[in-house]
This record gives C-alpha cells, structure tokens and sequence, in this order.
C-alpha cells in the first residue's frame, strides 16, 4: 500500500513538473483528491508547493481536513491539523470538519 501511494504521488509531482498547473484551483483539486484518499505523501508534497493548507475546492467549497473527516481518514486529519488546518472553516453550506466527523 505504501509502494502505492508513493506511485501515486511521483506520478503526481512528474504530471504537474512535465505540464504544470495552469491554476491555483488544479493544485486545490489534487489536495481536495490527496485529502478523499488519506495520501499523506501527496498532500506533504502539495503543501511544498505552497497550496494553502485551508484551500478549498471550487465545487462545494470544502477544505481538504472537511473531505480527510467526511472519508473517515484519520491520519489525513491528523495530518492536517498538525499543519495548521483550520478546525473552523466552513463550507459553502456552512459545514465544518467536525460536522462531517460527527456524520461518520
């Protein structure tokens, strides 16, 4: 599985280092995506690529901690956390992580 994810993170940084990112909201879509699977290693490297910690996705407006809560991926949102992910960020619906905790 760890072999995976470090696939899944080269193949990442190779694609976004070959074509780029033509926006902010591209690198937000793969730390949204990295935060749904609990991909540690791609959200350390998108967060070397300075995407905020809070970004959120243009579609619902969530953070990357309220989708690591909503897929039950604890070591994601520990993760997070201890990277300064705001615990009171809501979303366009007004949600925060912790709604989404208390959902599982």
């Amino acid at each position: 599985m760890r072999n995976l994810t470090f696939y899944r993170a080269t193949l990442l940084l190779t694609t976004i280092m070959a074509v780029g990112c033509s926006s902010d909201q591209e690198l937000n879509h793969a730390y949204a995506t990295a935060a749904k699977q609990g991909d540690i290693t791609t959200l350390k490297t998108l967060l070397l690529q300075d995407v905020d910690v809070d970004a959120t996705d243009r579609q619902h407006g969530a953070t990357a901690l309220m989708w690591a809560a909503h897929e039950g991926r604890i070591e994601a949102v520990r993760f997070l956390l201890s990277h300064g992910a705001s615990i009171n960020a809501r979303q366009s619906a007004g949600r925060t992580a912790l709604w989404y905790t208390a959902q599982k």
